[in-house]
């Protein structure tokens, strides 16, 4: 299946966010603690600038 690397947009926002959040709530992979709002989530990855990528309907992380 085709994957497409991108620059995210607003509308990524929501899921972007529902994502990190979930990783944040696992507590194992990073030192934060509490969930983003979308307010802080989009503050967060408009400073941090890094690709996503989308497959099949899935969003695809690049680090």
């Amino acid at each position: 299946m085709p994957q497409t690397v991108r620059a995210y947009t607003l509308r990524d926002l929501n899921k972007m966010t529902e994502i990190w959040n979930e990783v944040v709530r696992a507590g194992n992979a990073f030192p934060q603690t509490d969930p983003l709002t979308l307010k802080e989530a989009e503050a967060f990855s408009a400073s941090a600038l890094r690709p996503i990528g989308w497959r099949g309907g899935q969003f695809l992380w690049k680090n």
